[in-house]
C-alpha cells in the first residue's frame, strides 16, 4: 500500500485522487492519539459517519477504519486530526497477489515457521 497523503487536514483536498480512481477504491485511515482521546471523537465518528449505507466504513481496529471512498476517508482523518491524532490515509488496491508471488510468499512463510520450530526444539534439548 502506498500512502495517498502524509496528510494534514489542510492539504487533504489538494491531494485527493482522480475521480475515476475513487469509484473503485477503498481507503484505509489510521490515527494515533498520544493520549486517550475524548469520548466525543468516537461519538461523533459514529453519529455523523456511522452506517450511511452498505459498508460506509468499518473499524478493523480501534484506530483503523476502512472507508468506501475518499470523501469519507478524508473527513474521518480531519476529525481525528482535530482531536489531536497523528493520521495517515492509504488507498487500498484491489489487485490482490499475482499467483506466482502468492505461492512464493506461502513457501517463504512455511520455511520460516519450520526454522522457528527447529530452533525451539534445539533450545529445549540444551
Amino acid at each position: 500500500m502506498q500512502p495517498t497523503v502524509p496528510v494534514s487536514a489542510f492539504s487533504i483536498a489538494q491531494d485527493a485522487p482522480a475521480v475515476n480512481q475513487v469509484r473503485s477504491s477503498k481507503y484505509l485511515v489510521t490515527w494515533d492519539f498520544s493520549k486517550k482521546p475524548s469520548g466525543a471523537f468516537y461519538t461523533i465518528l459514529d453519529q455523523e459517519y456511522g452506517p450511511q449505507g452498505p459498508q460506509a466504513y468499518e473499524l478493523i481496529q480501534r484506530s483503523v477504519a476502512v472507508c468506501r471512498d475518499d470523501f469519507l476517508a478524508y473527513r474521518i482523518a480531519a476529525l481525528a486530526e482535530h482531536y489531536g491524532a497523528v493520521i495517515a490515509v492509504y488507498q487500498v488496491s484491489h489487485n490482490g497477489y499475482e499467483s506466482e508471488r502468492k505461492e512464493e510468499a506461502r513457501e517463504a512463510i512455511e520455511r520460516l515457521l519450520q526454522q522457528r520450530i527447529a530452533r525451539r526444539g534445539r533450545r529445549r534439548r540444551e
